[in-house]
């Protein structure tokens, strides 16, 4: 069968639209190539190359270019096959061309304020306009770091869109892994040159991210590869598919952050340090929205009952509250959270308990969200149990080929004396030449499966055996039923095999021999949905 290549471009012949991993895997695969490109130029600021003290282009200007070109290619490809549909002239390639021009200027704003004039004009301030203008036309040292912005997004725009209309295999992905594994050993290498030390946290980021997309892009072009080309592809619902590995590879690509986190944390405190000031400011507004928010549905109730509460005041302690000495305000330790002179004393005391309770509560949120989930899903299995499809992922069949891996690992070394009770009695070949020649290849394919740990029962007939076996062997089940269909015709119905049906009953046990290859057990088939015949 013919494979499409790694560059191919991608065409919609059957009108099917594409499902959500294949819109997803080319920029997963573009975030690869970012994570590479921004680490060389993390490892190029530490030694100071150009004169550059900081990489050249932030990161979320190459993610903002490369997913914005890739969005519009995809939405110009998909109103290219509507108008195709329709019976309709689709647009020539320069008006897509100049939509996507025009989406890289707009996006060209941003990159180029994040890349030199975040730090002295704020994004609204239309001046970094002019000292632009004036960087670009009087040449000044900023107007090489330009010029390179301008052309790195030029090459984003156009990656993106090349690998937007391309088929990506599983040795690219993994090809592009081995070559970014060496491009972050050099930016290591360049960082340790170096004497600023306050890339480290970048690069363990960008290194972390590489890798979870690795494993994501990977996993997502494996699953579209055996879809394109095996010849019965993959069972069940491609969404249901894409579904199952996007949750079982991100969850571990989460556990894999969290542990790595852990790990960066244990080595250098002083990643949690910057953590914590990057995270304290959007925190401690959102803290004081929530509590301003809860202050005001709280006024009305208490100027309600302020009256009550001054009356009871007066009657049960003989004191009125407007009489009793001022208490002091409460000011709260100097720390991540430093509220405003001005704040009223009410929105500071409900910040204080939203503050300590606000985690507590988005935990809480996130538990009832994941079992309300699993509820959701064990309902929905049990509310279709006649539904057939394919795992791609189960770890049942996963522990299964593990432990056989190791027990024939094992066995190679070790080879178990087989139980004599379970073994049929060897008994004496008797007939004519061509019946023992068939009686006697059927004796080794037993001796075969034996030393592999599948015995034949006492009691059990060459099909029941046959169909037993099949459940370990990934290849020559055409042989193995030819070889049981010869021996049982040959055994039980007396009659006498020709030299033609011998020679092939030979050819067949020595293709099998070469050809199978011992697996999982029962659970393949299963797993896997292949009918037993």
């Amino acid at each position: 069968m013919k494979t499409p290549s790694a560059t191919q471009e991608v065409t919609q012949e059957t009108g099917e639209p594409l499902s959500t991993g294949a819109q997803l895997l080319p920029l997963v695969f573009t975030v690869m190539e970012i994570c590479c490109i921004y680490a060389l130029f993390v490892g190029f600021s530490s030694v100071h190359v150009l004169g550059l003290h900081d990489p050249v282009m932030p990161f979320w200007g190459m993610l903002l270019l490369a997913g914005g070109a890739m969005w519009l290619s995809i939405l110009l490809e998909k109103r290219a096959a509507k108008m195709m549909e329709a019976g309709k002239e689709p647009p020539s390639v320069a008006a897509d061309a100049i939509w996507l021009f025009g989406l890289m200027i707009i996006l060209e704003i941003p990159v180029l304020w994040g890349g030199l004039y975040a730090g002295s004009f704020a994004v609204w301030d239309a001046r970094w306009f002019g000292a632009l203008a004036h960087d670009f036309l009087t040449a000044s040292p900023a107007f090489y770091r330009i010029c390179l912005i301008l052309v790195l997004s030029i090459y984003f725009g156009w990656r993106a869109v090349t690998l937007a209309r391309q088929t990506l295999e599983p040795g690219r992905v993994f090809l592009t892994f081995r070559i970014g594994i060496g491009v972050l050993a050099v930016a290591g290498i360049l960082r340790a040159m170096g004497q600023d030390m306050g890339n480290d946290p970048a690069l363990f980021l960008v290194v972390l991210l590489f890798i979870c997309c690795t494993v994501i892009a990977h996993a997502l072009a494996n699953a579209s590869f055996i879809r394109e080309t095996h010849a019965q592809g993959l069972f069940g619902s491609v969404e249901g598919q894409e579904r199952n590995i996007l949750s079982v590879v991100l969850a571990i690509c989460a556990v894999f952050a969290v542990v790595a986190l852990l790990a960066w944390l244990l080595i250098s405190p002083e990643l949690l340090g910057q953590i914590v000031s990057a995270v304290a400011p959007a925190y401690n507004a959102v803290v004081m929205v929530i509590a301003t928010v809860v202050g005001w549905i709280v006024t009305p109730f208490y100027y309600v009952l302020s009256p009550l509460l001054s009356w009871l005041a007066a009657h049960l302690f003989g004191a009125d509250l407007a009489d009793m000495p001022e208490q002091k305000r409460y000011k709260p330790p100097v720390g991540i959270f430093q509220p405003t002179k001005d704040a009223d004393p009410t929105t500071l005391a409900i910040g204080e308990i939203v503050r300590y309770a606000l985690p507590i509560i988005v935990l809480l949120a996130l538990a009832y969200g994941i079992a309300r989930m699993l509820r959701k899903r064990r309902s929905r299995v049990r509310q279709r149990p006649g539904e057939q499809r394919e795992s791609i992922w189960s770890w049942e069949l996963f522990t299964t080929q593990l432990r056989a891996f190791l027990r024939s690992f094992w066995l190679r070394f070790f080879p178990q004396k087989q139980d004599e009770k379970e073994q049929v009695p060897a008994a004496v070949i008797a007939g004519s030449p061509m019946a023992r020649t068939v009686r006697e290849i059927y004796r080794a394919l037993l001796q075969w499966a034996a030393l592999r740990g599948v015995t034949r029962k006492q009691g059990e007939t060459p099909y029941e055996f046959e169909r037993r076996l099949r459940a370990y062997i990934s290849q020559g089940e055409p042989e193995l039923k030819g070889l049981t269909e010869t021996y049982t015709q040959t055994r039980y119905s007396g009659s006498e095999p020709s030299q033609d049906v011998v020679v092939q009953t030979q050819q067949q046990w020595q293709a099998f021999q070469q050809q199978a290859r011992f697996g999982p057990g029962p659970e393949r088939k299963q797993n896997y949905g292949v009918a037993d015949s």
